[in-house]
């Protein structure tokens, strides 16, 4: 007999977590439950879903999962008196530093993979990096792998309508400041959509979208950040 029980991934605990935390808040409004000082505790809620979608992507989605433990702990440590928030204005350089050591990363993924053109695409893969700028990439190809993407003040097109994702699953890791983002793909694609977007946004704006959770052909995971942007995912027409 198939067992047909959805699988607890980090979605999953995640979901508990927003749930426990909600009922706490809920009971000391209403004085059942008397939270205290545990308010100054509350960044613990973004390490922990850090955490749990690190562990959940088999230590795989380092980006997103990163940037949730990284701001949960900066906002710990102003709490505990240790860091204050004010000083973090000091530490704009390290800006420069993740920017560039992402292109680094972005150039040098594959172990250097001659196949990657000057302009960022390869026969499976697009990596790109736009700066005050845009660039439009276009693959075609039948075992599309995903690829890395950073728009930094600028744009981007992706174009996969000539496209189909490798087994089991492409993964496009993006990251995108004060810039937005715009893929074009099948209406057949099931998109996953595992970014963070932090005073940004993600919009799948086909008409007709493949949204079977239990699909396991034509899948196209996007993980990564969104800071006062936007990644869209349209139609290939």
């Amino acid at each position: 007999m198939t067992n047909t029980s959805p699988t607890r991934g980090s979605s999953f605990w995640i979901s508990v977590i927003l749930i426990s935390v909600g009922l706490l808040i809920l009971l000391d409004n209403f004085n059942v439950f008397y939270l205290g000082d545990i308010w100054s505790y509350w960044p613990l809620a973004l390490i922990v879903i850090g955490v749990v979608k690190l562990v959940g992507s088999n230590y795989k989605d380092l980006f997103s999962s990163g940037i949730l433990i990284v701001i949960g702990t900066v906002f710990l440590l102003d709490e505990m008196n240790i860091f204050y928030i004010d000083d973090i204005f000091e530490l704009w350089p390290l800006i420069l530093i993740f920017i560039g050591g992402r292109i680094i990363y972005n150039l040098y993924a594959h172990g250097g993979d001659p196949s990657v053109r000057a302009e960022g695409v390869a026969e499976d893969r697009v990596d790109g990096v736009a700066i005050f700028g845009g660039r439009e990439m276009r693959v075609d190809s039948d075992t599309f792998k995903g690829g890395n993407l950073t728009v930094i003040f600028g744009g981007s097109e992706i174009y996969l309508g000539n496209s189909r994702p490798a087994a089991p699953r492409a993964v496009l890791d993006v990251f995108v400041m004060f810039g937005g983002v715009e893929i074009y793909v099948p209406s057949n694609w099931r998109v996953v959509q595992k970014a963070v977007p932090l005073f940004g946004g993600f919009t799948d704006s086909r008409r007709a979208i493949a949204t079977s959770e239990d699909a396991t052909e034509n899948v196209m995971v996007i993980n990564g950040f969104v800071l006062f942007g936007g990644v869209e995912v349209k139609a290939a027409g």
